[in-house]
């Protein structure tokens, strides 16, 4: 299985797969599999809870998504990406996707340790985070996935 394919798994796991517009757990209008409606809106797709998408609208959202994640972190990152194991790809990457650009770059000394390779760093700073209290379960999966490799 890719890294693509390993967290693809992970993030439907940790967003579920919706055709219909909900309220995150912040309350967030999203749809799909994981896509902000606020943050990232679509003219074809009001902001309103309970709208309804197609299952090919839904492949089309995740892959403008999935392609934005991936090319933030092959800008932040650059080559040492395709040094990390299939499991660090994932993590980091669902981060990016979780969080988006403008909050993961906040994370500065999280991707200081991401940049020299140090994993346990980086699964440390992740568990002292916010990010890791608002997300519950996603947050132990992203940092196990990091840890372990």
């Amino acid at each position: 299985m890719s890294w693509f394919e390993v967290w693809k798994k992970h993030v439907i796991w940790a967003e579920q797969r919706r055709n219909d517009v909900y309220p995150d757990s912040k309350g967030i209008p999203t749809v799909g599999i994981g896509h902000n409606l606020i943050s990232c809106p679509k003219e074809d797709i009001p902001a309103v809870i309970g709208f309804v998408i197609s299952d090919e609208r839904v492949d089309q959202l995740f892959e403008e998504d999935s392609k934005s994640a991936i090319h933030d972190i092959r800008k932040l990152f650059g080559d040492i990406f395709d040094s990390w194991t299939d499991n660090r790809k994932a993590a980091i990457v669902d981060l990016m996707f979780n969080m988006g650009f403008t909050t993961f770059i906040t994370f500065t000394p999280t991707i200081a340790h991401i940049r020299a390779g140090e994993w346990e760093d980086v699964a440390q700073h992740l568990e002292g985070s916010k990010w890791y209290r608002d997300v519950k379960r996603r947050g132990p999966k992203v940092v196990k996935m990091i840890r372990e490799g």
